[in-house]
């Protein structure tokens, strides 16, 4: 089976992102891959649920449009 491409849109704290590949630091079977997440929350200058969702997957933020 090959693996399935996802995309995640308002992803939040990343809750689908675990549907999809399991926790982060656990091993997983998962056939599931995230290849681009987005979170923006339009009404608040301070990204909270972008900030847990880059810490939670180990991640660095790749788009700012501050």
């Amino acid at each position: 089976m090959s693996d399935m491409r996802v995309v995640e849109l308002f992803a939040g704290v990343g809750g689908f992102r675990i549907g999809f590949e399991g926790v982060p630091g656990e091993q997983s079977d998962s056939p599931s891959r995230v290849i681009w997440a987005n979170q923006w929350e339009p009404t608040t200058k301070v990204q909270h649920a972008a900030q847990v969702y880059v810490t939670r997957w180990n991640l660095s933020p790749t788009d700012d449009p501050d």
